[in-house]
C-alpha cells in the first residue's frame, strides 16, 4: 500500500516555470520549462513641471528641465541602470543604455534634471515589476508626473 502512494505522487509533477522572477512564474511547477521575462523596452514620462515646486524654473534659463531617469534593484546601492537625456521637455520617451531584464524584487527609480552643475531629483519612487499585469505597462504617478515602464515579454 505505501508503495502504491509513493507511485501516484511522483507521477503528478507539473510542468511551468519554477523561477520567480519570470513572467510565467508558477508556485506549483516541479519541473521548469520555458520560462518568460520581462525586458524593459522604453519609458514614457509626462506631466513634468516647467517650474520647480518653489517655483523657479528647472534651468536658470527658463528652459524646460534636461529629463533622464536612473532606475535598479532596491537593493543596490547606488541605480543599476539609465536613460538617455531628453533636453528642455515636460513630455519625453526614454530609452536604457543597455538591456534591462525586470526581476520581482522592489526597484527604485528617480527622474531627475540634468544639468552641467548636477542633477535635481523632480520625482521619485519604488514599484515592483511582476505586480503589474496591464498589456506590458507598469504605471505609476510620483510628484504629480506619469511613468510608464514599458516592457516585452521574451
Amino acid at each position: 500500500m505505501l508503495a502504491m502512494l509513493s507511485l501516484s505522487l511522483t507521477s503528478c509533477r507539473e510542468s511551468g516555470c519554477t523561477d520567480p522572477n519570470a513572467d510565467n512564474y508558477s508556485a506549483t511547477a516541479d519541473k521548469n520549462t520555458e520560462c518568460r521575462y520581462r525586458n524593459a523596452s522604453n519609458i514614457d514620462v509626462s506631466n513634468v513641471s516647467t517650474n520647480k515646486a518653489n517655483g523657479n524654473p528647472w534651468d536658470g534659463s527658463g528652459d524646460s528641465p534636461d529629463l533622464k531617469i536612473n532606475f535598479g534593484k532596491s537593493s543596490s546601492s547606488g541605480f543599476d541602470y539609465s536613460t538617455n537625456t531628453a533636453d528642455n521637455a515636460t513630455t519625453a520617451t526614454l530609452t536604457a543604455n543597455t538591456s534591462v531584464k525586470f526581476t520581482n524584487e522592489t526597484w527604485k527609480y528617480e527622474l531627475v534634471d540634468v544639468d552641467v552643475l548636477g542633477s535635481e531629483v523632480i520625482a521619485s519612487g519604488t514599484f515592483n515589476p511582476l505586480q503589474s499585469t496591464t498589456s506590458n505597462v507598469i504605471e505609476i504617478t510620483s510628484n504629480g508626473v506619469t511613468f510608464k515602464f514599458k516592457y516585452t515579454i521574451q
